[in-house]
């Protein structure tokens, strides 16, 4: 009975390492402060957004020339537990460009994701994880300080494939004994 639920558990793992094809980063909806300095013949943008609510608040900084550029942003939210949770995203950008009529700035983003839980009745941190980020999908409306990181990828990892086949695999060699055994 124990490699029925195996043969599951690794189809399971597989199903679950292929999800979530697209994830945001981080984002910001409804900035309070969101200052903007253009220098278009020099083809120089810098950008400071900082929004927060009751709970939560997001702060990021953003320099481009000419294609290319630096992102930094940090987000935390509190939870009425005690914890709360810290985000901080820094990379390059590059493929840059403006839409001058919409004065939206889109382009690529590669760098370091952080993130960490911490409650702070215990003093305990969980959670903490650093993620590579490669080649995410960079939009930024200038004009109202909402951007938005976002992760895409069409095609599952190779270890994730991997994992899928070996469960269904095991699933059809399972089938395949019980049918023979009848």
């Amino acid at each position: 009975m124990k490699k029925p639920f195996m043969m599951l558990t690794i189809l399971l793992a597989g199903l679950i390492g292929s999800a979530g094809a697209n994830s945001i980063i981080i984002s910001a909806n409804k900035p309070q402060y969101n200052y903007v300095w253009q220098y278009p013949s020099w083809g120089l943008i810098e950008q400071e957004v900082y929004g927060s609510t009751q709970n939560s608040w997001t702060d990021a900084w953003m320099y481009t020339y000419n294609g290319w550029g630096w992102f930094d942003g940090e987000s935390e939210r509190t939870f009425s537990n005690g914890t709360y949770d810290y985000g901080y995203v820094g990379g390059y950008l590059y493929d840059m460009s403006l839409n001058s009529k919409t004065d939206v700035l889109t382009g690529r983003f590669s760098g370091l994701d952080e993130l960490y839980s911490y409650n702070s009745k215990t003093g305990y941190f969980s959670g903490w994880q650093y993620t590579y980020v490669p080649n995410a999908l960079f939009v930024d409306n200038l004009n109202t300080g909402t951007f938005s990181i976002t992760q895409t990828s069409a095609v599952p990892e190779p270890g994730s494939l991997l994992l899928f086949g070996t469960g269904l695999t095991g699933l059809a060699g399972l089938v395949r004994r019980k049918y023979i055994r009848r």
